[in-house]
């Protein structure tokens, strides 16, 4: 008798343990994916910035050429 109940314990305690291994696997998926989206968006941010940037010098250079050679910017 006491056999049984020991083993329905286990079976009990295996099927939970395996049941939130999956919700674990399934989670961290998930998590995964989220933050690989956030590292995208923050690349593709970071490049905008750094045309932005790049543009701006490019605007000073140019103006400073003008003034150098007389001209308005």
């Amino acid at each position: 008798m006491e056999t049984g109940f020991v083993g329905s314990i286990i079976l009990a305690v295996l099927i939970v343990w395996f049941a939130l291994t999956l919700w674990g696997a399934h989670h961290l998926k998930k998590y995964r994916a989220e933050k690989a989206k956030q590292r995208r968006a923050r690349a593709i941010e970071a490049e905008m910035r750094q045309d932005i940037a790049d543009r701006a010098v490019q605007k000073k250079v140019a103006a400073k050429i003008l003034r150098e050679s007389g001209q308005k910017p």
